[in-house]
């Protein structure tokens, strides 16, 4: 026992001389002003491109007796790519502590939607009269496609959000080579623009790439330099929260609205990072960075490969008073539909291989790219309302009662009822990603 003790601590010597206080795993960085430096500042320059295919497919009845059981059509294929650009600045004032603030400008985004195992004659979507036969170009005015498409939706660009956040060292290898780096930070990404909208009568009347949400986002991270390894891992928490009713609208009267908010997400992100290469003395490195990641989109309503197919199709106009306790002609109040619907939760698997390294003293740079695959899930998922016994439904029953105010408006049997639900299958995306980094 006491020789196994001894090679222990030796073993941990060892590892501690290895051990260099050198740049930390990319999760850990940190910008902090230090004993020689009351002032640190990095601006980074972050590129992204993702390119997402997935199958659309579509619940539908065996049969057209009640009661029939539905098999799937594999009905469409949605095709998008986006290219962000993040601008980000983070200054260190104090030891260990850093405030940043970043600005992604999404370059250009794109999608359409193909016929998958179908045409115009087959499609659900079509047979519906969600979209018409002839398609939709909304980049052509909203006029017929060709090609196989069914529906193009306009070119979108611009601003979602602005970041502002704050990070905390409370251990750094840098200082204590006997500790690991950890880090915890918080940020606040403030919506700049509405929620993205899409009319049929105006197809490129907005182009904007807005959400309609702020968020708070928290993560912790923690990495070890041990030799040539610098092994990390994240955990994340996001939070948003509506700014308008654009994309998240709400019914005053009706009780049975219940899925309002966006969807929350969290995750986390683990790999470690092989030192190929290094210079510690003129700060030079070269590195190889694997990463693996899981996440987890809880239900809510967002933003679904088909929200622009549904955006004011005349088949899903919405009823706001669906118990009638306004006076007025039934459905004189008549909304067109946002688009957005409620989403049912579903996990994401994704890795990422990068080359990592520093070029002296003021320049750092990461360049590789990504996969990841979402889970199967419901994109048309919303309640049929809630059950409650008021004056308006004076009912003991413990079913939601249509043309009460327990219905809920948002709630369309045509794409909402189990037996005709849209599911998204087999979504994958692609990702390469280039970042640039100077240090003052």
């Amino acid at each position: 026992m006491a020789l196994r003790l001894r090679d222990l601590w030796l073993g941990i010597g060892l590892i501690t001389l290895l051990t260099r206080a050198a740049v930390a795993a990319e999760p850990t960085v940190i910008t902090s002003a230090t004993e020689k430096k009351l002032f640190s500042a990095h601006f980074t320059i972050d590129y992204l491109y993702s390119g997402k295919t997935a199958h659309i497919d579509r619940e539908t009845p065996m049969g057209t007796m009640p009661g029939m059981p539905s098999h799937r059509v594999h009905d469409l294929t949605y095709t998008g790519s986006r290219h962000t650009l993040n601008l980000r600045g983070s200054f260190g004032f104090f030891h260990d502590i850093e405030v940043h603030i970043a600005l992604p400008i999404v370059l250009s985004d794109s999608r359409r939607l193909e016929y998958d195992e179908t045409d115009m004659s087959t499609s659900p979507t079509v047979l519906d009269g969600i979209v018409p036969a002839v398609g939709i170009d909304a980049n052509n005015d909203g006029g017929p496609t060709s090609g196989g498409n069914l529906f193009i939706g306009p070119d979108r660009s611009g601003l979602d959000q602005l970041w502002l956040g704050v990070r905390w060292a409370a251990l750094n290898q840098r200082r204590d080579p006997s500790k690991p780096t950890w880090t915890i930070g918080a940020e606040y990404r403030i919506a700049i623009a509405d929620g993205m909208s899409y009319d049929r009568s105006a197809p490129t009347g907005s182009t904007g790439v807005g959400r309609g949400v702020n968020e708070v986002y928290l993560d912790t991270s923690l990495s070890r330099r041990i030799g040539w390894a610098d092994p990390f891992v994240t955990f994340w928490w996001l939070w948003p929260s509506p700014t308008g009713e654009n994309a998240y609208p709400e019914f005053p009267l009706s009780i049975g609205q219940e899925d309002k908010e966006p969807q929350q997400r969290a995750g986390t992100r683990f790999g470690f990072e092989s030192i190929v290469w290094e210079q510690p003395d003129h700060k030079r490195r070269i590195g190889i960075e694997v990463a693996t990641r899981v996440e987890a989109t809880f239900q809510g309503r967002g933003y679904s490969e088909m929200w622009e197919a549904f955006a004011t199709s005349p088949v899903l106009d919405i009823n706001p008073d669906p118990g009638m306790t306004m006076p007025g002609t039934p459905g004189a109040m008549t909304q067109r539909h946002p688009g957005t619907t409620v989403i049912e939760n579903y996990a994401t698997f994704g890795g990422e291989l990068a080359i990592r390294g520093q070029m002296g003293r003021l320049m750092q740079f990461r360049i590789g790219g990504g996969f990841q695959y979402d889970q199967g899930h419901a994109i048309t998922f919303d309640d049929a309302g809630k059950d409650r016994s008021n004056a308006t439904t004076p009912d003991t029953d413990s079913v939601v009662t249509p043309g009460t105010v327990e219905e809920n408006p948002l709630h369309f049997r045509m794409i909402d009822l189990p037996g005709k639900r849209y599911r998204v299958d087999s979504a994958t995306t692609w990702q390469f990603f280039i970042m640039g980094r100077i240090l003052l």
